[in-house]
């Protein structure tokens, strides 16, 4: 446009030119920018105007956080030619019971003309809810706080009811006035408190109030009780006391990760997860009867607690320690058939009865396990050491033939497993016959060749293990492969479906399966059906 100035009849050109964007990606921000242009002179300006700014502003808020950030700069093109510039940012966080922390900055630059300067500021906001005013309400609530053991008054305690708090008096008395109608909440916060002390009741509690009411009530302090404890695991000992009825259990190792819950009787129910060392620590417990378990899904599978929960009376200040020890489930076994066993001239069995194929329930053999040196000249020394009888050697030959299918062929560093001393088993015995007929036949001359064992490698069991399919799924990506594991390990797993954490299985190459394993998955699954 074109404006006059008082009687000056030449035209005055000015131009302005102003550019604003703004977007708003949801409910909780907004981002804007403006971009503003003057050149010339007006009416209320008469002097020239030759300048350009630019303002951005970004506005962002997540739940009790919000920040806002703004710039402003101006440069004008005079002589000489000078940038002035504002940087504002603001951070505001809303915390309990309507505290509020903010903070301030601002960063301006004047052109050269002026240092710059740079300012901060930080303030907290207490909301002090100081009456103004009559209330429209008049119910109350009125309270003293003492020491439940001794009754005396607790002074400067701090008192929460809703979004109100105050501060005991010397009587330890507090009083809530004009309330309206409601169910209100009363909580003592325990920080300002000495010496570990807790409400002794229900924390927080609840308290109903009618129109001119009144309510009275009185909280006792007493000092806070601990729970420590421990969980471990336990399973079968590697050696019985001769003449037990029962297999010795023997501590195994700590149990990470269990949820812990500890129940009193009105209901309350804290829980914990217990650390690396199977460790979990209850503080500031109120007096009373507690119940410490652990659910039956925190638990592996087959096992259970040794009691199933521990009740414990709880006084002002106790500390307490209580360990839960994971044991074995004591299985019943029930004897599907019985039948005679003869020895044949290879490995399998046979039955007596005919054609009947039942299972026999085979007890678990305990493992040991021996390290080959290089003054051991075959299992028959080895025998007479772990046995004191050399010829129980082929109870070691077929506990470890998925790595030795020579029973002449040891070497220093071998790791073998062996089984609990026993007399010889038939498979035993047909492996020791085997071996007796291949020894004569070299002797005579005759060369027969012995199997090489198999590539194997070597798997721990976790307690995320649940079963052979699993871990078959895992290793060789067919859960279907499952038998061969089994037949590898069945000297120290005679129960496909009973692994347990730490065992470490002996995991052959992948390959299709063999007639044997054929055979033992078959009668595992006839088994299962029965």
């Amino acid at each position: 446009g074109r404006v006059r100035f008082g009687l000056d009849p030449d035209p005055h050109p000015f131009q302005q030119l102003f550019a604003q964007a703004s977007v708003r990606p949801g409910v909780h921000g907004s981002l804007s920018m403006t971009v503003e242009r003057e050149h010339g002179s007006t009416l209320f300006t008469p002097w020239q105007q030759d300048w350009l700014s630019a303002q951005v502003h970004a506005d962002l808020q997540l739940g009790g956080t919000r920040v806002r950030i703004g710039a402003n700069a101006r440069r004008y093109d005079g002589t000489p030619q000078r940038v002035y510039g504002v940087i504002d940012a603001e951070w505001d966080q809303n915390l309990l019971f309507g505290h509020r922390l903010t903070a301030r900055a601002r960063v301006m630059s004047f052109g050269g003309m002026l240092p710059e300067e740079s300012l901060v500021q930080i303030g907290y906001t207490i909301p002090l809810a100081v009456p103004v005013g009559p209330s429209r309400h008049s119910a109350r609530v009125a309270g003293r706080i003492v020491d439940a053991t001794s009754g005396r008054p607790i002074s400067n305690a701090l008192v929460r009811l809703g979004d109100r708090a105050q501060l005991t008096d010397r009587s330890g008395r507090f009083i809530f006035s004009g309330l309206a109608p409601d169910t209100y909440y009363i909580h003592v916060d325990r920080h300002g408190l000495a010496g570990g002390q807790i409400v002794a009741g229900e924390d927080p509690l609840p308290v109903r109030v009618g129109t001119l009411e009144t309510r009275h009530i009185e909280l006792g302090l007493v000092r806070g009780a601990q729970l420590t404890g421990a969980v471990r695991i336990s399973t079968i000992a590697a050696r019985r006391i001769a003449g037990a009825p029962m297999d010795e259990l023997a501590d195994s190792a700590a149990m990470p990760n269990v949820l812990v819950s500890l129940t009193t009787d009105g209901g309350t129910t804290l829980r914990r997860i217990t650390d690396e060392q199977g460790l979990f620590v209850f503080s500031d417990l109120r007096p009373g009867r507690w119940t410490l378990r652990i659910p039956d899904e925190a638990l592996p599978a087959h096992f259970r607690l040794q009691h199933d929960s521990i009740v414990f009376d709880i006084t002002p200040g106790d500390t307490v320690h209580a360990g839960l020890r994971v044991v074995p489930e004591h299985r019943t076994l029930h004897i599907i058939a019985t039948a005679d066993l003869t020895a044949t001239g290879g490995h399998g069995r046979s039955f007596t009865s005919g054609d009947e194929r039942s299972m026999l329930v085979e007890r678990p053999t305990i493992q040991h396990s021996y390290t080959v040196t290089r003054w051991d000249v075959g299992l028959m020394q080895i025998a007479r050491y772990m046995y004191g009888d050399a010829s129980l050697w082929p109870k070691i030959w077929v506990a470890n033939r998925f790595q030795l299918s020579d029973p002449n062929t040891i070497r220093p560093g071998q790791t073998l497993l062996v089984p609990d001393k026993a007399p010889l088993t038939l498979e035993e015995i047909a492996a020791r016959d085997v071996y007796r007929h291949r020894d004569a036949a070299v002797r005579h001359g005759v060369g027969i060749a012995w199997p090489q064992p198999a590539a194997w490698h070597s798997y721990t069991v976790t307690r995320w293990d649940i079963g052979l399919m699993q871990i078959a799924r895992y290793m060789y990506g067919d859960a279907s492969l499952w038998p061969k594991i089994w037949v590898a390990n069945r000297a120290q797993l005679p129960d496909p479906d009973m692994i347990h954490p730490g065992q470490t299985l002996i995991v052959p190459d992948k390959a299709p399966l063999t007639p044997e394993e054929i055979a033992a998955r078959d009668a595992y699954l006839a088994r299962r059906r029965r």
